[in-house]
């Protein structure tokens, strides 16, 4: 289980940030990870944040 202000990395892509909210909408959790800035080298907008979501299965904590 993750918590609020977890640094987490997302599986798929590699990208590494914190989880910002967590949402049980439609009886499923899905995560909101913000991703950071200085670990996105391959996001076109250098020094932007990604908003992520993703469910459990899909990250894991660092």
């Amino acid at each position: 289980m993750f918590r609020i202000d977890d640094t987490v990395k997302v599986k798929a892509t590699g990208i590494v940030g914190t989880i910002t909210d967590i949402s049980n909408a439609g009886g499923s959790r899905v995560y909101v990870i913000e991703s950071d800035p200085e670990e996105d080298e391959d996001v076109d907008f250098i020094g932007m944040s990604a908003v992520i979501y993703c469910t459990e299965d899909e990250i894991e904590k660092i």
